[in-house]
């Protein structure tokens, strides 16, 4: 569904909207992580 990945890539977003220099592992990119 493209709901869920909306939904997982909106929280992505969000963090790195923010400045914080670490994601959460929901996001679909694991090594995206720490950048």
């Amino acid at each position: 569904m493209p709901e869920a990945k909306s939904g997982t890539c909106y929280l992505y977003i969000l963090y790195s909207s923010r400045g914080d220099r670490y994601y959460t592992g929901i996001s679909s990119d694991p090594e995206r992580r720490l950048i």
